[in-house]
């Protein structure tokens, strides 16, 4: 009975030879076309990271093929040796032979591998499929919607689904505005909603400012965290944050690069989504812009229009001087009037038959005629005369006005023989300009004002630093004068000086007023408040430049500062002088992180023992000297 069994394993009985060669193409290489053509028509091969995926599989497979070649080998000897049996070969001595069994099990642990690696194989592929979908469905929502909230919103769920993360959520910054939490349902949810919020918000502000990925871990229980920055435009940030519970395993490595290389891979449709936002917002400021245009353009129009019905009635005046405003007259050498303009005569109330043969001296009177005498000898030498005058007409209010005398030559010989006298009327411009020298103290009074009002809005946010500022200013002056630098240099270090800690207005006002020490985090973000004043006042078009200055303020002579790292004259005079006097009120008053303030002898010692190391040498002298103390 057994011969018929041994039979069904031959070759001739089963084609068992044809079937494995079947089995090996259903196995591995009909999935893996399959696997090809889908990424030839996702156009995944434009991507570096999907290329590598793909030849690490074709490796997989190739090894796979060989290994299941090696175990069909053997299938077939075992297969042949039972052929052999069925037609009356010693079974038990087959049976017996040592190396069948060790070939048999050779084929078990085959078969066992095989099994393995291709449970493995089976992963990564529905990994990348998974992957390959996700990318797919972002695309398509990029590219139907154009909506860069709502693409946030199923980055944020695409991401949480492939990392089996508990939550995730986009933190969004456009044009400086503050942070826009997106897809924050589950973060709602969560029993420490508002301290996990303000860690990730934190998390998120320092992946602004690195913008490179990076696993935290945050919270209660020590939630693992995957931070990975998603936009960085001049106008626009956003960061997407992953968050699994003390429940799930940590984030690994490979999390971090599948979400980075699927970011990487729908990178052009988040740049076409940001670029039709802006272009959305540009055609809004555009439309306002063109309404605006059309509307100057009208009332050019209606300009134009009145300039030419002006010019026309001005036409039909013959002789220009009396069309013209100025006062225009013609003196001889006898100081007497020979022609006058309408405008002259009707500022003296008089016709021109009582002007016209008169002197000087009948007109303007003895004391204002000797000094009309004096500049018309200057012009009946040769010179032109040019001089601003307060006077008034008869009946008439004081105004002020540009008078200016043309010698008046012959054509025969060049003589001077009258003086043209055209006196304008600047009374207007006068006022103005005066008006405009008010308007400017007042500006810079005002301009003070709001400086100190800013220094006040920051230290109500502080007030252990109350006056702090006021301080620094005060101190970073008096530098300045004992180093007899100029008033405008002097000014702008006030200036500086009095709003150098601007930036942490964008620093949380528990971390400002945290007693004891503060974690790396808050540290980080407190270091972070140079750069966010800078941030705050590179647009501001002040009289000098105050941005870079407050930047450099904590930057130190040995470059051991902060937040670039500066050292020597590479940092502006104005922030050494401010960084001295932000040390000295620093260690001389009171700080939540400290027990007590630690007095000025100490601030001065602070100085002495880090001169020409940490602050500028001729900057420490001079402030050693105020105190009385010289080196």
């Amino acid at each position: 009975m057994a011969t018929p069994f041994l039979r069904e394993l031959s070759i001739e009985g089963k084609g068992l030879q044809y079937k494995l060669v079947i089995i090996q193409a259903l196995v591995f290489v009909l999935p893996f076309s399959i696997l090809t053509y889908l990424l030839y028509t996702k156009e995944a091969f434009a991507n570096t990271e999907n290329i590598i995926a793909y030849l690490m599989i074709l490796f997989v497979v190739l090894s796979g093929l060989i290994i299941l070649r090696q175990i069909f080998d053997r299938i077939l000897k075992v297969s042949s040796m039972a052929e052999k049996v069925a037609t009356g070969f010693n079974v038990q001595s087959a049976l017996d032979s040592q190396n069948d069994i060790v070939e048999l099990n050779d084929i078990s642990h085959s078969f066992q591998n095989l099994l393995v690696k291709f449970q493995e194989t089976t992963t990564e592929l529905k990994t990348r499929v998974t992957e390959l979908l996700a990318i797919k469905e972002l695309t398509e929502i990029a590219n139907q919607a154009m909506d860069i909230r709502n693409l946030m919103e199923s980055l944020a769920a695409k991401s949480q689904s492939l990392t089996n993360a508990n939550f995730g959520v986009i933190f969004l910054l456009e044009n400086n505005q503050p942070f826009q939490i997106l897809h924050d349902d589950v973060l709602r949810q969560q029993p420490d909603k508002e301290t996990l919020t303000y860690d990730l918000e934190c998390q998120a502000r320092l992946a602004t400012l690195k913008m490179k990925p990076q696993l935290t871990s945050i919270g209660r229980g020590n939630k693992s965290t995957l931070s990975i920055p998603v936009i960085d435009e001049n106008d626009m940030s956003a960061v997407l944050l992953l968050v699994r519970n003390e429940d799930r395993p940590a984030f690994v490595e490979e999390d971090l690069q599948s979400i980075t290389v699927m970011i990487s891979t729908i990178n052009f449709a988040l740049q076409n989504t940001v670029l039709h936002h802006r272009s959305e917002q540009q055609v809004l400021l555009l439309r306002e812009k063109s309404d605006a245009l059309a509307r100057e353009i009208h009332d050019r129009k209606n300009i134009e229009e009145s300039l030419q019905n002006t010019q026309e009635i001005w036409r039909r005046y013959a002789f220009i001087v009396n069309t013209a405003s100025e006062f225009m007259t013609l003196i001889n050498r006898d100081l007497r009037y020979e022609a006058v303009s309408n405008s002259y005569c009707i500022a003296h109330k008089k016709s021109p038959d009582q002007i016209l043969n008169k002197t000087i001296h009948e007109i303007w009177g003895s004391v204002s005629a000797e000094v009309i005498k004096s500049h018309l000898e200057r012009c009946f030498s040769g010179q032109e005369v040019s001089y601003q005058e307060s006077f008034e007409f008869e009946q008439g209010e004081p105004r002020h006005y540009d008078v200016n005398y043309y010698p008046y030559r012959r054509s025969t010989d060049g003589g001077v023989t009258h003086a043209v006298v055209v006196t304008h009327d600047i009374n207007e411009h006068v006022l103005d300009k005066i008006s405009l020298e008010d308007s400017l103290k007042k500006l810079k009074g005002m301009m003070n004002g709001v400086i100190e009002t800013i220094s006040a809005m920051i230290e109500i946010r502080d007030p252990y630093t109350a006056g702090h500022q006021r301080a620094v200013a005060g101190i970073a002056e008096a530098i300045a004068r004992a180093m007899d630098l100029s008033k405008e240099q002097t000014d702008t270090i006030k200036i500086s000086a009095q709003i150098h800690d601007i930036g942490k207005i964008y620093i949380p006002a528990e971390i400002l007023c945290k007693p004891g020490t503060l974690n790396d985090t808050e540290y980080n973000l407190i270091k972070s408040h140079p750069e966010m004043g800078h941030v705050i006042l590179n647009n501001i078009d002040f009289p000098v430049p105050i941005a870079p200055i407050i930047i450099q303020h904590h930057e130190r002579m040995d470059g051991s500062g902060y937040p670039h790292g500066l050292s020597g004259e590479q940092i502006c005079l104005e922030a050494r002088i401010i960084a001295v006097a932000d040390v000295i009120d620093s260690i001389s008053s009171h700080r939540p992180y400290q027990q007590e303030a630690q007095g000025m002898n100490q601030a001065l010692e602070e100085l002495r023992n880090n001169r020409g190391i940490l602050y500028d040498p001729k900057v420490v002298d001079a402030c050693l000297h105020i105190y009385g103390q010289e080196q």
